[in-house]
């Protein structure tokens, strides 16, 4: 019988890049390194450890995207990458993992939308894709029957949040609260930019202000009021707006007072543009009257 192996490096003190020998590995079912100091990406090597079912790389400083050989890890089930650098968007190789329950991919910097593909993992029991820079409409996870939490916190997701069935039964007698959302007990998607909806009971969400900042998939108005390149600076991870958007406007216009937005040049400008236009003009004017005089004056 073929001999299977752990190896967990917790608060090591670890540090440098993930080396992509482990993925020669191939009896490994358990690799855990969380709290360290490793950076880089998370390499493709990894996708050969197919007999894995725990992936923990939390608390780390990695960077790049979540690579596409992930959906090798066919024994998967559990994944957690939170607090990281992580970039790009959530690979759709993740519906070959239908048997993971667990996956954490909060505080990154995620963009794009939420893979439809999460929503065909039958096993899942605990999802949270909170802080970071997620669009796009919110999937629906109805039919996701043991998914007991559900955590979108601070995005950017748009659209309206389509209420559990049971919400729309008229013998109910609460308002619907937040586990008529979803089937989970536990969903939270404050802050991000979803539509009011009758049956959205999901608290606070973002002001148009702070949904006009983001760059990313279809916000609520064009990035840059249309006329500019739009740049998000991660900031902090907190409950405030973590991205700060800063614009390079096109000609004729100028960043706006509120962040993300680009204005029409002003008349101040307009008046420093005439007159370093009209002064070469005046120079020349000047010189052409006062010449003649100068030269008639000294007999020339």
């Amino acid at each position: 019988m073929e001999q299977r192996q752990g190896f967990s490096a917790n608060r090591n003190g670890l540090n440098g890049s993930i080396p992509r020998e482990l993925g020669n590995l191939h009896r490994l079912t358990y690799l855990s390194a969380s709290i360290n100091d490793l950076n880089g990406s998370i390499p493709q090597q990894l996708g050969n450890l197919h007999l894995l079912t725990y992936l923990i790389l939390a608390y780390q400083t990695l960077s790049g995207p979540i690579p596409e050989s992930m959906g090798a890890l066919t024994n998967l089930e559990y994944l957690n990458l939170k607090f990281n650098r992580l970039t790009g968007t959530i690979p759709a190789s993740i519906a070959n993992l239908t048997r993971l329950t667990e996956v954490y991919l909060s505080y990154n910097f995620l963009a794009g939308s939420i893979p439809v593909a999460l929503t065909t993992l039958t096993n899942l029991q605990e999802l949270s894709l909170e802080h970071n820079q997620l669009a796009g409409s919110l999937p629906s996870f109805h039919h996701l029957s043991r998914l007991g939490r559900l955590h979108a916190r601070n995005n950017y997701l748009t659209g309206r949040a389509a209420p559990f069935p049971e919400c729309l039964s008229p013998n109910r007698t609460s308002a619907c609260p937040n586990d008529c959302l979803y089937p989970p007990t536990e969903s939270d998607i404050h802050g991000n930019c979803l539509a009011e909806s009758t049956f959205s009971c999901d608290g606070w969400q973002r002001s148009s202000h702070d949904c006009r900042l983001f760059c990313g998939a279809r916000p609520l108005t064009p990035p840059c009021s249309g006329h500019g390149v739009c740049s998000v600076e991660p900031g902090h991870h907190d409950d405030t707006p973590a991205w700060g958007a800063q614009c390079t406007c096109d000609e004729g216009y100028t960043q706006g007072t509120a962040a993300g937005t680009c204005v029409p040049r002003g008349p101040a400008f307009l008046l420093a543009l005439l007159l370093v236009l009209l002064l070469p003009l005046a120079m020349l004017l000047l010189l052409a009257f006062a010449l003649p005089r100068f030269l008639s004056h000294y007999g020339c």
